[in-house]
């Protein structure tokens, strides 16, 4: 998935939006975060994972194994 990463509106909650809705970005590597600043334009790969509990409340949880430029 590509797109400017955004800030959620809880502290440390991370989205992206394309075509399908907004999506939570979640960093099981916290290496990867700092990857995905906020107004980056980044390109992520890993999972959706729609049941995930989160404490961000807005959008579907993405759990990001991998971040690159875009």
């Amino acid at each position: 998935m590509t797109g400017t990463v955004e800030a959620g509106v809880e502290a440390n909650c991370r989205l992206i939006k394309d075509s399908t809705g907004s999506h939570l970005l979640y960093f099981d590597d916290p290496s990867l975060k700092a990857s995905a600043a906020v107004g980056k334009k980044v390109t992520v790969t890993g999972r959706s994972e729609p049941g995930m509990m989160t404490t961000c409340q807005q959008g579907v949880p993405f759990v990001v194994t991998s971040v690159s430029p875009a």
